[in-house]
């Protein structure tokens, strides 16, 4: 039987996952609230749809981990000052402080990954997967 590429995709998404996730362990962060943080590291706000989709999270998922995060004081709720009927979630100082101090490891094994491949490989991969990711977007 030959392994399709939906299986190895999916494995190597799952490898990438367990070591972010042996990296973040000890911040007691799931790598779905590390990427929210990472997004979030810019200083700038986000609507939960806009952040739902940079996150790669369905909303209820979100909204519920949203909670989570601002119940430790990663995050929190703000009005938009553009539009007051509009709410914004922005990183708190205390995300801020984690995030910039578990960026550099998470690069770090980011790099792990990428060096595993070869930086050439790693850039032609990357490519390739962006053009799976357009080429089945309508699908």
């Amino acid at each position: 039987m030959q392994t399709t590429l939906a299986t190895l995709i999916k494995q190597a998404e799952r490898r990438v996952q367990a070591r972010l996730e042996s990296l973040l362990g000890s911040s007691e962060l799931s790598v779905e609230q590390w990427r929210v943080l990472e997004i979030l590291g810019d200083g700038e706000g986000r609507a939960m749809t806009e952040l739902a989709g940079e996150a790669l999270l369905n909303l209820p998922a979100l909204s519920k981990m949203v909670d989570r995060m601002v119940s430790r004081s990663l995050i929190f709720r703000a009005p938009d000052a553009g539009d007051r009927r509009k709410v914004l979630v922005f990183a708190s100082d205390r995300g801020l402080d984690l995030y910039r101090r578990l960026k550099p490891e998470v690069d770090a094994c980011h790099a792990g990954i990428d060096a595993a491949l070869g930086s050439k490989r790693a850039g032609e991969l990357k490519q390739l997967l962006a053009h799976l990711i357009e080429g089945t977007a309508a699908a």
